[in-house]
């Protein structure tokens, strides 16, 4: 998914990612809209090279409740 791979700024093709957008969110042109909010399996939770943040599906689950009662 090269388009996610740019939105996310990877260094390597984007999979195994988990991401959440908040309402206001629109897909203009070839690239996605970043998320607010995303977690990823790529790699291992302890030595992964890419930015984010391994899943954590409690964390992401507190994230997606909170974007959902913030709309």
């Amino acid at each position: 998914m090269a388009a996610f791979t740019r939105t996310l700024e990877l260094g390597e093709d984007a999979w195994d990612v988990y991401l959440l957008y908040g309402p206001e969110a629109r897909w203009v042109g070839d690239v996605p809209p970043k998320p607010v909010y995303w977690m990823h399996q790529l790699g291992s939770p302890t030595g992964s090279s890419i930015p984010g943040p391994f899943l954590d599906t409690s964390a992401f689950a507190a994230h997606a409740n909170a974007l959902l009662a913030a709309h």
